[in-house]
């Protein structure tokens, strides 16, 4: 499965099974990740991309990094225990296809991982 399937299955199940505390949670390189969280039947999902405050120190995010997730249009966190964060509309195959290029260019360009194993998904449909 490549990235984009990858990433459109996840979308797909956190709104069409499980219940009302959905997440899934994307493990990447150096201790990087994006997560997701949607409940069954949602036409939004909430995405979050990993701040320093969750990052050891030889893995901060560099001024590059932070510009690229504002370019990104993430937003700042809102507190320093928070993650960048945005929501995403899923009412349509487009909107989920902007979803997933959106997550793609993130998790390349911002946190430089080419490519997500299924091993490196924590999926919870609750």
């Amino acid at each position: 499965m490549n990235n984009h399937e990858l990433l459109s299955s996840i979308i797909e199940k956190l709104i069409s099974k499980g219940g009302y505390e959905n997440f899934a949670i994307i493990n990447l390189s150096n201790g990087y990740y994006v997560q997701l969280s949607a409940e069954i039947g949602d036409t939004k999902v909430y995405c979050e991309a990993v701040s320093d405050n969750y990052l050891k120190y030889g893995n901060k995010l560099s001024p590059t990094q932070i510009e690229a997730l504002k370019v990104l249009k993430w937003e700042d966190p809102a507190s320093p225990q928070d993650n960048y964060s945005t929501v995403f509309s899923v009412n349509s195959a487009a909107e989920k296809l902007e979803l997933v290029n959106h997550l793609m260019r993130t998790v390349t360009s911002v946190y430089n991982t080419p490519m997500i194993s299924e091993r490196s998904v924590e999926l919870n449909l609750d």
